[in-house]
């Protein structure tokens, strides 16, 4: 080796590393897309869950609709075993049955509106 390259000073550790402002401005680069990213998560999370409510109220409105009609069917039948009491001229066994089953369902319509 030559006296000249071996006088030379030695490189500094941080030659070709990026000075604290350029790392500064990476940084909130990053942040700000890190930030981006957890807002886009929530807004696809936030309509999921809108949806999946949507989905579960709409369950359950139908299954109330079909719930109302089962005891308006009930209803219906035990009215016409009424009828049927009342044409065989039992009249007392009629009218005990009648105030039973309008208070039965007088009952049922109440919990089913409330």
């Amino acid at each position: 080796m030559s006296a000249a390259a071996q006088m030379m000073p030695p490189q500094p550790l941080t030659a070709g590393m990026p000075d604290p402002a350029t790392i500064a401005k990476q940084k909130d680069a990053y942040m700000k897309m890190l930030d981006e990213q957890v807002k886009q998560g929530t807004q696809v999370l936030e309509a999921q869950v809108k949806h999946q409510k949507g989905y579960l109220l709409g369950q359950a409105d139908q299954q109330k609709k079909q719930f109302i009609m089962q005891i308006d069917m009930e209803v219906k039948q035990q009215e016409m075993a009424l009828v049927r009491i009342f044409f065989d001229r039992d009249s007392t066994r009629f009218l005990n049955l009648l105030m039973y089953f309008k208070i039965y369902t007088c009952d049922i319509n109440d919990i089913i509106r409330n």
